[in-house]
């Protein structure tokens, strides 16, 4: 970037980044941001992501280098690599994403894609399997007993947006035990069935 412009707060601090909120929805209820009623906005009151992109454009021609997208929950906005792809033209040196949390376990993998100017194609079929069933032998070794409870909560989030895929869900969310878990997976071609969304 090159450096024409330079905005200073009120005590003679460089001022180089900035946050941009692309969402005020959250898959979180943290009592302090997001309180039971808070009212959410429509998606037309929401910036589009060109009206955003030409924000970061003109911050950038200001000083700023780099931009976090925040929210409500960033990755909760749809076709955010896309953003991301249109912020990397503004002449930024960085941009950071906001936690990473529940519902898309591949997002880092396609935004790095989207800036490498390509898409990522999540995992399917054996290897989608093979990730679900390794993610459960690390959370019963990190957490014991607890461990598949905890995975209980994340199996579903592996097929979100897939069409179809609400009875594979449904009973994702009730297994017992590992053994259940990949007779699920692979036995029943519980993969297989929802490549394509």
């Amino acid at each position: 970037m090159t450096e024409n412009k330079r905005m200073d707060d009120r005590f003679g601090r460089k001022i180089e980044y900035m946050r941009i909120s692309v969402t005020d929805r959250c898959n979180l209820r943290c009592r302090y941001c997001m309180p039971e009623g808070v009212p959410l906005s429509a998606m037309e009151e929401l910036l589009t992501f060109e009206e955003i992109a030409e924000t970061a454009r003109v911050a950038a021609s200001l000083g700023i280098r780099f931009i976090k997208l925040t929210g409500g929950e960033p990755l909760i906005r749809r076709g955010l690599p896309s953003l991301v792809r249109m912020l990397k033209e503004t002449g930024c040196d960085g941009i950071m994403i906001g936690r990473g949390t529940l519902g898309r376990p591949w997002i880092f993998r396609e935004v790095r894609a989207a800036l490498n100017e390509g898409r990522y194609a999540p995992p399917e079929g054996p290897d989608l399997a093979a990730r679900i069933l390794r993610h459960g032998e690390l959370e019963l070794a990190a957490k014991g007993d607890h461990g598949m409870v905890e995975l209980r909560k994340h199996l579903p989030l592996y097929f979100t947006g897939k069409r179809g895929a609400s009875a594979l869900k449904k009973a994702l969310s009730q297994v017992k035990t590992m053994e259940e878990l990949g007779r699920l997976l692979l036995d029943r071609d519980g993969c297989d069935q929802y490549n394509s969304m």
